[in-house]
C-alpha cells in the first residue's frame, strides 16, 4: 500500500471509536496471515485463493 501498511491501517481503524466496530476481513496468500490478523485485531482472516461461499459466510457471520 502506498501511504500506509495494512497492519497500520487496521490498528488505526480498531483504535478509533468511530470505526472500531466495523468488521475487517484480511485476504492474504501469506502463510502467517492468520497470526497477523489476530495480532492486528482483524475480525476474520481468509486465505487466498479463497472460496466465494466461505467469504460470504464470514461476512454474514460478522454482520449478524
Amino acid at each position: 500500500m502506498p501511504a500506509m501498511a495494512g497492519d497500520a491501517i487496521l490498528l488505526q481503524l480498531k483504535a478509533d471509536p468511530a470505526t472500531k466496530s466495523i468488521p475487517v476481513f484480511l485476504l492474504s496468500a501469506s502463510t502467517d496471515g492468520a497470526t497477523f490478523a489476530e495480532r492486528c485485531g482483524a475480525d476474520a482472516f481468509i486465505a487466498k485463493p479463497f472460496d466465494t461461499g466461505a467469504l460470504l459466510a464470514s461476512i454474514r457471520a460478522a454482520l449478524a
